[in-house]
């Protein structure tokens, strides 16, 4: 039941503030609206950790809560993984073979599976993008890797988006969502209250005066339902949800007024190629002409690398006129825990500091002094997003530190700041 307590099903749940965790609902987990921030807990999987199913569940009472409950849309992956056990605890099966035995099997998609390490390599598209430099999503497009789960394997979080398929798979499942859940077989797969439910928008994600000539595709507004973005599109109602992974990018969307769908999918982090096809598909679905997607989303794309390439100089020059540490370097040596993480260990090698996330094996490398009690990590795997670590002193000695993301672009599922982090 949507509006049953997530604790109905999984008993003890709890989260960091009591009162959401007695009263999030299955509901809530699916809409974003639990007062979690943007990619909270994400860490915990993301980049490619070696944590269990359980172990993130462990880890989810501790996850900060920063926003109102119901108040506000913050794209959480964590809520999902959550939903996936609750599917696990109602059905006696985990969520992937739940999902194989209800959902593919049924619908035929022979060529999905719901975990990445399950993909077949002679068959799957590589990942590619843009290491730098100077910042991660610049620089010339690189191969991140000769396998999907090679740097994406969220097996332990697969509920949050752990698919591959083909495109001729995933039609077979937009036709089954444009049919409310009705198979070719005239089977159904789910109800047509439940298809119509799962689309009923359950909090406003966005909002503007609609669309100009500059926009016309500026929505008046966003909305999100239970895994579906819900807005208006140039008259229409447009249905839809993004994916998106080191390396690969895709999107979904649903014309259900004109029985239409179709899915973008990019092996290559270029969110503007998406955007512009997108865009470009549904105009041409709806008969309507007269902006040119490319071009515009080009001139984003020059907007953007100008202000990338400008804050780039702009940390190295901080850098550069940065004050030194107050303590010498071996000070901040140390076994330093986050409720949620856990450990991040600083260690001296070779005369400086090297930081390195216990549970993230890409996570590791020297710490740069940046300014004062600040210093900046520099990962050896150029794949992954560099961050600021502030020691906070008491009595000459480092004990509290936190930590944010260096580049202005840095994947919201690098959620360092969302890390407290006291010296053991």
């Amino acid at each position: 039941k949507w509006d049953e307590p997530v604790r109905t099903y999984l008993p003890g749940f709890t989260l960091s503030d009591p009162f959401i965790g007695e009263r999030i609902t299955v509901r809530d987990t699916l809409s974003h609206r639990a007062g979690f921030g943007l990619g909270a807990g994400d860490l915990l999987f993301w980049p490619n950790s070696d944590r269990t199913r359980a172990e993130i569940m462990a880890a989810v009472p501790h996850v900060p809560i920063e926003d109102g409950f119901r108040a506000n849309y913050h794209y959480c992956n964590l809520m999902f993984v959550v939903a996936g056990e609750v599917i696990a605890a109602v059905s006696g099966m985990p969520w992937e073979a739940f999902v194989q035995t209800r959902i593919l099997d049924r619908v035929g998609m022979t060529e999905t599976v719901p975990f990445t390490s399950l993909a077949d390599p002679a068959k799957s598209a590589l990942p590619h993008g843009r290491i730098g430099p100077p910042l991660r999503y610049q620089g010339a497009m690189t191969l991140l890797s000769e396998t999907i789960a090679g740097i994406w394997n969220w097996d332990a979080a697969g509920a949050a988006g752990g698919f591959c398929s083909t495109p001729a798979d995933w039609a077979k499942w937009i036709q089954v969502r444009l049919a409310m859940g009705a198979l070719p077989s005239g089977e159904r797969l789910f109800s047509e209250a439940r298809a119509t439910e799962m689309w009923r928008p359950n909090i406003i994600s966005g909002s503007s005066p609609g669309p100009t000539a500059e926009l016309p595709g500026r929505a008046i507004a966003t909305t999100y339902a239970m895994g579906w973005s819900v807005q208006d599109y140039r008259g229409d109602r447009l249905i839809s949800h993004g994916g998106g992974s080191p390396g690969g990018i895709s999107a979904t969307v649903l014309l259900p007024g004109r029985n239409a769908g179709f899915a973008v999918f990019s092996n290559a982090e270029e969110s503007l190629l998406l955007r512009a096809l997108r865009s470009g598909i549904a105009d041409i679905v709806m008969a309507r002409t007269g902006f040119d997607w490319i071009a515009d989303s080009k001139r984003l794309e020059g907007e953007g690398t100008t202000r990338s390439l400008a804050a780039a100089v702009e940390i190295d020059a901080k850098q550069a006129a940065g004050a030194a540490p107050s303590l010498p370097l071996p000070a901040y040596a140390g076994t330093w825990r986050d409720p949620w993480y856990g450990d991040i260990v600083i260690e001296m090698r070779d005369g400086r500091p090297w930081l390195r996330f216990t549970r993230t094996p890409a996570l590791q490398g020297p710490l740069e002094p940046y300014d004062g009690e600040m210093m900046r990590t520099r990962f050896p795997d150029k794949r992954e997003e560099d961050a600021f670590i502030t020691f906070e002193l008491e009595n000459g000695r480092p004990v509290r530190a936190t930590m944010k993301g260096v580049s202005p672009d840095i994947d919201f599922s690098y959620d360092y700041q969302d890390l407290r982090l006291t010296r053991v």
